[in-house]
């Protein structure tokens, strides 16, 4: 108990003696931990998709990259999947998902930039909780 209220003792008193020392030791202590945290959340947040499926090891997922502008878009052509199926045998189940953005009227009344999903017919296989 002694050795740390020495250690507590010395260490005021170095801050006191030494503020801009100490101010940029307390500055760069705190950006170190504030960038920790940020890339563990970072991680977790990437490593936790599809975690509460038992099968999620087996899960993946294929994006489509805009060539003009260099977009990433989670969406697929619907024709990948016969080509997927075909190329790759280990790929026991494969669907494909178009991202739309679409206007529609329903009675008179516009939606705009309406956001959907085209999907194949087999994507309720793929969701565990309907089974």
């Amino acid at each position: 108990m002694i050795s740390i209220n020495y250690f507590i003792r010395t260490n005021l008193r170095n801050l006191i003696y030494n503020k801009k020392f100490a101010f940029i030791n307390i500055i760069g202590l705190s950006i170190g931990v504030t960038v920790s945290l940020l890339i563990l959340l970072y991680v977790n947040y990437e490593t936790s998709f599809d975690s509460f499926n038992p099968k999620a090891k087996n899960i993946y997922r294929v994006i489509t990259e805009n060539k003009q502008d260099g977009s990433l878009h989670p969406s697929t052509p619907l024709a990948l999947s016969d080509v997927l199926k075909k190329d790759y045998p280990e790929a026991n189940k494969v669907i494909s998902m178009l991202s739309t953005w679409d206007v529609v009227k329903v009675n008179r009344e516009r939606f705009d930039n309406l956001r959907g999903a085209i999907v194949e017919k087999t994507f309720s296989n793929f969701l565990i909780f309907l089974s």
